[in-house]
C-alpha cells in the first residue's frame, strides 16, 4: 500500500506530544512535511520526524503534491484560512480545537470539507482512548442501561503561569471553555447523546499571567439536560 503522505502545520507542544507519537505508531502514514512559523520548534520536529520537507510557511505546504492530508495545530485563529486552503487543494483535514473562534467560520470550513469531499475531524482525542471506547463499547450494548446522570471535571493547576498566544481572546477565542470544556462537552454527546438545553458560566480570576492581561475564561462550568440520544446527520448540518 502506498503510504500517506503527511503534513503538519503548527509543531509545538500538542505536535511534539500527541500528533507525531500517534503518527509514529501508524505503519502506512509518513510525516512529509512540517511548518512552523518559529525555526527552533521546526527543527525540534523535525529532528523527530526526519520529515524532509521544512517550512516556516504554511501555503507553501498544504498544496504540495506529495501530501495527502493535512494536520493543523496553529493558534487558534489561524485555523480557518489554512483549512480553507487546505481542502480547496483536496488535502484530507484534522484541524485541532476550536474549529474557530466563531460559529460562521467553523460552518464554512465544514461546508467546503464536504463540497470537497475530503475526509476531515478535529481531535477529540479522549474518543481513542482506550478506557472511553471501553466506555461506549458497554453503552452500545447496553450494558449500562439509562443513563440518568453524566458528570465530568477537569482541574488543570495553571496558576499564574503565562500561556502565551491561549490568554490572549483575539488569538485563542476564549480560555478554558474552548480548550478543554470541548473534550467533556464532545464525549459527554459521545457517550450520552446531544445537550438539549443548559445553563452555564464562566469567569476569569487570574486577569494577569507573568505580566502580561489574559482576557480569556480560565473557569467555566454547565449543568445541562441531554435530549435523548441522538447524532445530526450531514444533511442536518449542512441545512444549519
Amino acid at each position: 500500500m502506498k503510504k500517506i503522505g503527511v503534513g503538519i502545520i503548527g509543531c509545538g507542544g500538542i505536535t511534539l506530544q500527541n500528533h507525531l507519537p500517534g503518527l509514529a505508531l501508524c505503519r502506512d502514514v509518513k510525516v512529509t512535511a512540517l511548518c512552523d512559523s518559529n525555526p527552533v520548534t521546526l527543527e525540534a520536529a523535525r529532528q523527530q520526524t526526519g520529515a524532509p520537507i521544512t517550512s516556516t510557511n504554511w501555503e507553501e505546504i498544504v498544496t504540495r503534491d506529495d501530501l495527502h492530508a493535512i494536520i493543523i495545530a496553529t493558534p487558534n485563529f489561524l485555523h480557518p484560512p489554512i483549512v480553507l486552503a487546505a481542502v480547496a487543494a483536496g488535502k484530507h483535514v484534522l484541524c485541532e480545537k476550536p474549529l474557530a473562534l466563531d460559529f460562521a467560520d467553523a460552518l464554512e470550513m465544514y461546508r467546503a470539507a464536504e463540497r470537497a469531499d475530503v475526509r476531515h475531524m478535529t481531535a477529540f482525542t479522549y474518543r481513542f482512548v482506550p478506557g472511553m471506547r471501553y466506555m461506549k463499547f458497554l453503552i452500545d450494548r447496553g450494558d449500562v442501561g439509562r443513563i440518568d446522570h453524566f458528570r465530568a471535571q477537569r482541574f488543570q493547576d495553571w496558576g499564574d503561569r503565562p500561556l502565551g498566544w491561549r490568554q490572549v481572546k483575539k488569538f485563542a477565542g476564549s480560555g478554558e471553555m474552548a480548550d478543554m470544556l470541548s473534550h467533556r462537552i464532545d464525549y459527554g454527546h459521545h457517550l450520552v447523546g446531544r445537550i438539549e438545553r443548559l445553563v452555564a458560566d464562566l469567569k476569569t480570576f487570574i486577569p494577569q499571567r507573568g505580566g502580561k492581561p489574559s482576557d480569556v475564561d480560565d473557569w467555566v462550568a454547565l449543568i445541562a439536560t441531554f435530549a435523548a440520544a441522538r447524532v445530526y446527520n450531514r444533511e442536518q448540518l449542512a441545512t444549519a
